[in-house]
């Protein structure tokens, strides 16, 4: 009976409980039954040890799956953001875009785009250097970041070319916000480069009601085309439904 019961205990016959641990069925002060208590005292040890044990392990299980799903997601928000000037990217831009469309068509408002090109760029990287330009950029974006609202998408679409997207946004708005960038901007500039070199900012706005169209892809164009039209028309200026008494306006 002995060799019996250790061997369903340690085999773990029927179901895992630390309760369930029965006495051996040996009763007597003699040496075989002191022997048989001890044996259960030390299989009950035992299997609070492996049950405790599992506990440890689904415990640890669960942390690290919510520690690789938070860095999962920290890491998919990185992918999103432009890592010098920390503002979102042509991935953010594509994950988003469909989106915002949808819930400015859904809400019968507008969306306005501005698109923002800085004059004379390349000339500051080519005699400078790219620190120089980083510099610009950076300054760039926090102007941005601290001129936009919190529901606005700000874009740096590559090089020295960003976009911001502005729902429920008239296109006056629109322009408003962007000569109150290029003044901001002219100002900042002036501690950060020589006298000597002449960078602005040529800007395109459109919006999805004014230029009829439904699509985000192809408002972004309509706004690119308006930034063409900025710098063609001599640099430093905005393009698209400007007020009249603008001294920087050009109408295309």
């Amino acid at each position: 009976m002995l060799i019996r019961k250790l061997s369903q205990l340690a085999n773990r016959e029927g179901p895992f409980s630390i309760d369930g641990v029965k006495p051996l069925e040996v009763d007597g002060q003699d040496e075989i039954g002191r022997l048989c208590r001890l044996i259960h005292k030390v299989v009950v040890a035992a299997r609070r040890d492996h049950f405790e044990a599992n506990q440890l392990r689904r415990t640890l299980d669960h942390r690290i799956s919510k520690a690789t799903h938070l860095a999962t997601k920290k890491l998919q928000q990185m992918t999103m953001r432009d890592p010098l000037t920390d503002l979102g990217n042509r991935r953010f831009l594509e994950e988003n875009l469909p989106q915002l469309v949808r819930s400015v068509l859904e809400s019968e408002t507008d969306l306005s785009c501005v698109m923002i090109d800085m004059d004379n760029f390349k000339q500051i990287n080519d005699s400078l250097g790219h620190a120089s330009g980083d510099k610009l950029l950076i300054a760039l974006s926090e102007l941005i970041a601290a001129s936009t609202r919190s529901e606005d998408y700000a874009v740096r679409l590559g090089g020295d070319e960003f976009a911001i997207l502005m729902a429920a946004c008239k296109p006056l708005q629109a322009y408003r916000f962007a000569e109150q960038l290029q003044v901001l901007f002219r100002q900042r500039i002036r501690s950060i480069l020589p006298d000597q070199y002449d960078v602005d900012l040529s800007m395109g706005i459109a919006s999805m009601r004014q230029n009829g169209v439904r699509d985000g892809y192809l408002l972004l164009e309509k706004a690119d085309a308006k930034l063409y039209a900025a710098k063609h028309a001599g640099k430093g200026r905005i393009v698209g439904f400007p007020p009249s008494n603008s001294p920087h306006a050009a109408v295309a």
